[in-house]
């Protein structure tokens, strides 16, 4: 395995990280469901800082596999990722087979249910 589709898949899971605390933290303040937060593209370049608008809902839907991950459109790396579900403002795109484990294993979710 390449070590710089390695180093990607990492840099997905520390965004997905990021957006954890998001979530976390806009259930905290009670922001109704159905209202837009705004989350980091999870594309896995370290140098992206833009913002992916969702719902707590939208983005528990894109959670519900560990190599899942909600990004623009425009910031999609075939190298890496396909996409498999396209919404208005984000796709969600799935982390190839060989990187599987790396963002598993970087999951704090995952962990925690271990």
């Amino acid at each position: 395995m390449d070590a710089r589709y390695e180093r990607l898949a990492r840099n997905e899971a520390r965004s997905r990280d990021v957006n954890e605390g998001i979530a976390a933290w806009s259930s905290r303040q009670g922001i109704p469901p159905g209202e837009k937060i705004e989350f980091y593209c999870e594309c896995g370049d370290q140098e992206c800082f833009e913002r992916v608008a969702l719902t707590r809902e939208e983005y528990e839907a894109v959670r519900t596999d560990s190599a899942r991950f909600a990004v623009l459109p425009e910031y999609v790396n075939p190298e890496i990722a396909r996409v498999i579900e396209e919404h208005d403002g984000y796709v969600v795109v799935k982390t190839a087979a060989d990187l599987r484990g790396i963002v598993e294993d970087m999951d704090a979710r995952r962990a925690s249910n271990a």
